[in-house]
């Protein structure tokens, strides 16, 4: 048997240490912290279109909690200093399965110059403590910046629980969202009853959709609500 297979085994053991520290070491990639000092920050949820990227979660201190933006016009490299988005301190009730949505307005056209972030509507909706659990949506104009006073999407006075909710916006700047409404149970022997009987639950409850219109020139967005089952 020749003996050049050995050879040329030992040679390529020999030159892979060299080839292996002559590679450069990969570049690491920034770590921006979004969270807010001194707080429990959790379940948060991005949205982007183009370089614009918003950023929602939810920070608590004790039993009480906010919810926070921060937004990068950059894709991500760098993030302004975080708003808080609800204007009730403390109010937000937020857990794995009910974190903050964020959403952004796409552009009816797209725009190859000027400022990406530039008159762009970003939406935010999360779930509030209340004396019925309530959804609240606020509306940015100024991509983040400041938000409006939030709007309830709920009908007025709805009793009971509801959440687990979906977010998207149209380019018309159209909020529409998607829940699970347990107004069914609110008042119902339900509390008597196992707290995992689902099938009890889900008899009483159904899915609602709200569309929020952004407002007119000097009148107030309007909310239409459907209930889909």
């Amino acid at each position: 048997m020749s003996s050049h297979p050995t050879r040329l085994i030992v040679l390529l053991s020999a030159l892979v240490p060299i080839v292996v520290t002559a590679l450069p070491a990969a570049p690491s990639a920034p770590i921006t912290s979004l969270g807010i000092p001194g707080r429990d920050n959790a379940t948060p949820w991005i949205a982007a279109d183009g370089s614009l990227v918003a950023v929602t979660w939810g920070a608590s201190a004790g039993a009480q909690s906010d919810v926070f933006l921060a937004v990068s016009r950059d894709a991500g490299m760098t993030f302004d200093s975080p708003v808080r988005v609800n204007r009730e301190h403390g109010e937000a009730r937020l857990g794995g399965e009910l974190p903050p949505r964020v959403a952004i307005v796409p552009r009816s056209v797209p725009r190859v110059t000027g400022d990406a972030a530039a008159a762009r509507d970003i939406l935010v909706l999360w779930t509030a403590r209340g004396t019925s659990t309530a959804l609240k949506l606020a509306r940015s104009r100024d991509s983040g910046r400041t938000f409006e006073a939030p709007l309830t999407m709920q009908s007025p006075n709805a009793p009971g629980d509801r959440g687990w909710p979906a977010l998207t916006a149209d380019a018309q700047g159209t909020a529409h969202v998607l829940w699970l409404d347990h107004r069914g149970l609110a008042g119902s022997d339900h509390q008597a009853q196992a707290p995992h009987d689902g099938v009890a639950m889900a008899r009483k409850s159904a899915l609602y959709y709200a569309a929020a219109h952004p407002p007119a020139s000097g009148t107030n967005p309007t909310v239409a609500i459907v209930q889909t089952r």
